[in-house]
């Protein structure tokens, strides 16, 4: 008599293995995507720390001047209406008066962890705070009180040419601000001691009563 040998696998093997593949990818995929998701975080505030150095260098060159955010003070030869990220050309490896590839900003400029499009070429998925910067800024380097709890630049969401948050008044509300929370509920900001924060919605206040606290004041009550 002679014996015969099995090829193959019998359907409770296969369905054995279909479950083990499917066990392995629900727990690889999700640490795949929280990688994935934490290098962008890194990439992000890699950016921001060398914006700032940017605006750090600026104001070196103009007098120890926060830039300002659009249309005010030392601006690049040639421009007319103008805004911050114009204005650190020199300072940045970008060219051209639009610092953008398309309808996203390009290089430094450009959260990694952002899809944010304009029309007619983006600035910046950056956006630089508008109680120090807003128009022609008076504010110096110097006269911060406490650098390390004064944001500088956030995460925007709408990289288009008018990149400054602002509180208008007590009615201001952090949709109306203009942040983007995108990184699992929290927003990169680099502050002007030059390190990076991630920051939750309910550590930024809103409101003409907690605008002079930190993080957007000269002078934090």
């Amino acid at each position: 008599m002679s014996l015969t040998h099995k090829n193959g696998f019998t359907l409770i093997e296969l369905l054995a293995g279909i479950v083990i593949v499917a066990i392995l990818l629900s727990i690889l995929i999700p640490v795949a995507s929280n990688v994935l998701h934490s290098s962008r975080q890194v990439r992000c505030a890699s950016n921001m720390r060398q914006l700032f150095l940017a605006v750090q260098a600026y104001g070196q060159e103009h007098n120890g001047q926060i830039i300002a955010s659009l249309g005010g003070g030392p601006k690049p030869e040639g421009l007319g209406y103008w805004i911050w990220t114009d204005a650190l050309q020199d300072y940045l490896e970008i060219s051209g008066a639009t610092p953008s590839n398309g309808n996203r900003p390009k290089g430094v400029l450009a959260c990694p962890g952002s899809e944010a499009t304009v029309v007619g070429g983006a600035r910046s998925d950056y956006a630089i705070n508008g109680h120090l910067s807003l128009g022609k800024s008076n504010e110096r380097f110097q006269n911060l009180v406490d650098p390390a709890a004064t944001i500088c630049l956030i995460e925007g969401k709408n990289p288009s040419s008018n990149t400054c948050v602002r509180e208008i008044a007590w009615w201001s509300s952090l949709e109306h601000m203009g942040i983007s929370f995108q990184h699992e509920g929290t927003a990169n900001a680099v502050f002007f001691d030059g390190h990076v924060e991630s920051l939750s919605s309910e550590q930024l206040p809103v409101g003409s009563a907690e605008s002079k606290r930190r993080p957007w004041a000269v002078n934090p009550l």
